[in-house]
C-alpha cells in the first residue's frame, strides 16, 4: 500500500483520474473488500477534525504486485504536518489487506514547497516523499486540456473559446489563482457539467500514455508508484 495526501479534494479527483483513465489502474473505492481501508482513513480524518475526500485505486496489471493506493485530501497544506505524525499507525491498515505500507506522498501547490521540504524523509521507516506542482493543480489540468484539445468535440470547443474570449477581460484584474479558478470553472461548465470528476475523466481518458512522459508531475507520480 502507498498513500497520497493532497491539499484539496480536486487534487484527489485529478490524481485518481490520471491513474484510472490514463495509466489504467482500477478504482476500488466502493469495493466492499476495501471498506475497512476506507473506514480507517475516515477515522483518521475525523480524529484530526478534517473533512476530506478519499479515493482508493489498485494496480491489477501485475499478478505479483497488486498494490493499493489510497488518495486523501486534508483541507490544505497547513494540515500536512499534523497528518504526517499519524503515518506510522497506518501500517496496521495496510496489514489488514495483507500489504505493507511502502511509502507516503504529499502533493501540494508551489506555495506549499516550504512545508513539503520539511516533510521529505525518503529514508524513514515509512518513506515520505513530496510532489510540488510547477505552479498550481489547475495548471496541470490546463496542460492536459491543451494536449487533448484535438480529440474534443468541436462544438464544445467553439463554445469554450467564445466564452473564454468574453471572460478574458478578468485576466488583468484577477490575482493569478483566481483567474485559474475562473478558467477551471469554464472547463467544468463546457466539458464536464455533471461534476469535476466528469470533467477530469473527459480529458484524461483522451491523454495518451506516451504523453505522460512529457508531463513532470505525472512522471514524478509514476516514479513514486514504482
Amino acid at each position: 500500500m502507498r498513500i497520497i495526501f493532497t491539499e484539496g479534494p480536486l487534487d484527489v479527483l485529478l490524481i485518481r483520474t490520471i491513474l484510472v483513465k490514463t495509466l489504467k489502474w482500477n478504482d476500488v473505492t466502493r469495493n466492499m473488500n476495501f471498506s475497512i481501508v476506507r473506514s480507517q482513513f475516515q477515522k483518521l480524518l475525523v480524529e484530526n477534525q478534517l473533512d476530506g475526500v478519499i479515493r482508493i485505486v489498485r494496480r491489477c496489471d501485475r499478478e505479483d504486485d497488486r498494490e493499493t493506493i489510497v488518495i486523501v485530501s486534508v483541507e490544505g497544506k497547513d494540515n500536512f504536518e499534523k497528518i504526517a505524525t499519524a503515518v506510522r499507525p497506518l501500517k496496521s491498515v495496510a496489514e489488514k489487506i495483507n500489504e505493507e505500507l511502502r511509502g507516503v506522498l504529499f502533493v501540494g501547490d508551489r506555495d506549499a514547497s516550504e512545508i513539503l521540504q520539511r516533510l521529505y524523509r525518503p529514508g524513514g521507516e515509512v518513506p515520505i516523499l513530496t510532489l510540488v506542482y510547477r505552479s498550481y493543480m489547475e495548471d496541470l489540468l490546463f496542460e492536459i486540456f491543451t494536449r487533448v484539445m484535438g480529440s474534443l468535440d468541436n462544438f464544445e470547443l467553439d463554445i469554450y473559446r467564445k466564452i473564454l474570449g468574453k471572460v478574458s477581460r478578468f485576466k488583468d484584474t484577477d490575482r493569478a489563482p483566481v483567474w485559474k479558478k475562473r478558467k477551471l470553472s469554464l472547463l467544468h461548465l463546457v466539458f464536464g457539467p455533471k461534476c469535476f470528476e466528469n470533467l477530469f475523466e473527459a480529458l484524461c481518458s483522451k491523454l495518451k500514455k506516451e504523453e505522460t512522459k512529457e508531463i513532470p508531475e505525472i512522471v514524478m507520480l509514476e516514479r513514486f508508484l514504482k
